[in-house]
């Protein structure tokens, strides 16, 4: 990998730092208003969105890390089609047709990952596989930019990886394996590793 460009470290401590972070990227925040104005009613923008933002933010990064896919969670019980939510992919993809997005209704994916059915989007990112990795956010209606979090925020502003409470452990190191996030990120501190 060739080296990055960067700067000097940015400070987070708080859930303040980390809206205040998104709020000063406007890429970010224009996929944040695409999604409240053309994406599914309620819809979050999750995982490696917001995490990759951060982690690159703490290694000084002066470009950011390429995202594999936008994930917008929401939660549809009466609509768990997968045209539904290639709909709403199309729509987004018709504003911002260069990000990769990726949007799943989460009152179906009880049914392809064996977790157990869950209550709401949010609820579901209990079942994502690192704490890290299960945190939101969104523009509300009055345009705030919300955070959510089923782990809290010390490990991702801490650079700890490590598995999600009762996320499989052999699942969690494959996915540690093939993501080989400490190449990008050597800052990191993966756990839960054989």
């Amino acid at each position: 990998m060739a080296a990055r460009r960067t700067g000097p470290p940015v400070a987070l401590s708080s859930i303040g730092d980390i809206i205040r972070l998104i709020e000063s990227d406007s890429w970010m925040v224009e996929v944040l208003d695409a999604v409240r104005e053309f994406g599914p009613a309620n819809a979050w923008v999750g995982a490696g969105f917001v995490r990759n933002k951060v982690w690159d933010a703490l290694h000084g990064y002066l470009r950011p890390s390429l995202l594999n896919d936008v994930d917008v969670i929401y939660f549809d019980r009466e609509n768990r089609t997968e045209a539904s939510e290639r709909a709403f992919e199309e729509a987004l993809i018709e504003v911002m047709p260069l990000v990769p997005w990726s949007v799943r209704n989460q009152a179906r994916m009880h049914e392809k990952f064996g977790t157990p059915q869950a209550l709401s989007a949010l609820d579901a990112m209990r079942y994502w596989p690192e704490t890290v990795t299960s945190i939101a956010m969104r523009k509300d209606l009055g345009g705030r930019v919300r955070f959510v979090s089923c782990y809290g925020v010390d490990d991702l502003i801490g650079l700890a990886v490590r598995p999600a409470p009762g996320f499989s452990a052999p699942i969690y190191q494959q996915r540690m394996s093939e993501k080989d996030w400490r190449k990008i990120w050597p800052k990191l501190r993966v756990y839960g590793l054989s």
